[in-house]
């Protein structure tokens, strides 16, 4: 988690409102963009990758379809395996951070509900 995501969480929970201001809303609002930020940001990346992976196994067909070398065919071979792969695991990876992100927001919404349950049902301390 970054800094403005803690200083945002941290003025949620623990920082005292003036009367009639509704600082939690922005608060919240704050907390969705970064995760929202967080998970565009994977989503690139992984498109990125597949995108490059694909070109590169279309251009690894093409140059299987035109070589005759034994060797070479097997080379290729292999490395268009290899490949169909890191887009298989850039796929799980992709999955295991976006599940992550979103577990991490779920459980910050939940502390957030919380502490505004607890604050509605603690007596006001003079």
């Amino acid at each position: 988690m970054n800094e403005n995501m803690n200083r945002a969480y941290h003025r949620i929970l623990f920082d005292k409102n003036a009367p009639g201001e509704d600082a939690d809303a922005a608060a919240r609002e704050k907390l969705q963009e970064e995760f929202s930020r967080k998970h565009r940001l994977t989503m690139w990346i992984m498109w990125g990758f597949l995108a490059f992976e694909g070109a590169m196994m279309v251009a690894l067909m093409l140059a299987f379809v035109i070589e005759s070398n034994t060797k070479t065919l097997i080379a290729l071979a292999a490395l268009f395996i290899v490949s169909f792969e890191v887009t298989v695991l850039m796929k799980l990876w992709y999955w295991v951070v976006h599940t992550r992100l979103l577990l991490v927001r779920e459980v910050k919404e939940m502390r957030l509900e919380l502490a505004d349950l607890a604050a509605r049902t603690s007596p006001p301390q003079e």
